[in-house]
């Protein structure tokens, strides 16, 4: 079940998560965490970690982070607290999570635009807390996440206890072109590979990549790609001899796609290639990544 979250106005409240608040800012500004134990419990040891992993929503200014927090024992840690800070330029900002007891505090700095701490329980030795956090902004905002844990148990590697993470109010898919170019096996031929990696958090949607061409001398080109790839002659843009667009229906999260073209020329001569990559849904945030121009010859 959802958990939605407003600031209090209870004074004992205010006081006990003022505590958290000058325990996490301690723990953030030496890189990690150490809680102190009651002397009752000085005798276990629960060795806590954290990690986060994005996935995009469909809903317009929504992400999905998923937060795992693990117990590698040997002990069950118990009154464990997780606390999650966001850093972003959105003017607005929600936060929901389906597990815990939580809070919207004042955040402790300037740094964050939102501080919620939350209550979780115990967890034995070798177990997971899997928490579903939904986080809403204005879409395209990048944002940066950053959440601690600790528990009234003796931690003996507080180093893992702080994931810090980045990603995009969504949705948005953020693709990523990487290119090669070499020269053929056989006299005449040469080869040029684009692979298209999308980073996410989103699925991207009706892919295309244009390839543009200068070659010195006649020369013929034909392109195949992974998955299914649909490629065509198109109309040059100034200063080159000719191009091609290749398109895709959808690339998921993590996926590849790779596309080869093999060229035929004159033997020695130069061929340089320009390829730009782009989607028609969702928006990419980092377009510095679409686009690369590689230079070989054509085997002698």
């Amino acid at each position: 079940m959802s958990q939605q979250l407003a600031l209090s106005g209870n004074p004992r409240k205010h006081a006990r998560y003022t505590l958290v608040v000058a325990f996490v800012l301690s723990a953030l500004v030496a890189s990690s965490i150490f809680w102190r134990p009651s002397a009752a419990h000085a005798a276990g040891s629960a060795n806590l970690s954290v990690r986060q992993a994005f996935s995009g929503s469909s809903t317009s200014g929504k992400t999905v982070d998923t937060v795992t927090i693990h117990n590698a024992g040997p002990d069950t840690a118990t009154n464990i607290n997780y606390s999650k800070f966001l850093a972003t330029a959105s003017n607005v900002f929600t936060v929901t999570s389906n597990v815990g007891v939580c809070e919207l505090m004042p955040p402790p700095s300037t740094t964050w635009k939102l501080f919620d701490a939350c209550q979780v329980g115990s967890l034995a030795a070798g177990g997971n807390i899997v928490i579903t956090v939904t986080w809403g902004g204005t879409a395209g905002a990048a944002f940066t996440s950053t959440v601690t844990v600790g528990s009234a148990v003796v931690d003996p590697t507080s180093s893992n206890n702080i994931s810090k993470a980045s990603s995009w109010l969504g949705p948005r898919a953020d693709l990523h072109l990487s290119q090669s170019g070499s020269i053929g096996s056989t006299a005449g031929k040469a080869k040029f590979v684009h692979t298209i990696t999308n980073r996410g958090p989103n699925n991207a949607n009706a892919l295309q990549l244009i390839i543009e061409i200068k070659s010195s001398g006649a020369f013929s080109v034909g392109y195949s790609g992974t998955p299914l790839s649909s490629c065509q002659t198109i109309p040059p843009a100034t200063g080159f001899q000719h191009a091609v667009a290749c398109t895709t229906n959808s690339l998921a999260t993590g996926a590849k796609w790779k596309l080869t073209g093999t060229y035929t020329g004159p033997a020695g001569n130069s061929v340089s290639v320009k390829a730009t990559v782009s989607a028609n849904n969702p928006a990419d945030p980092v377009l510095t990544d679409n686009s690369r121009t590689t230079a070989t010859t054509y085997h002698s």
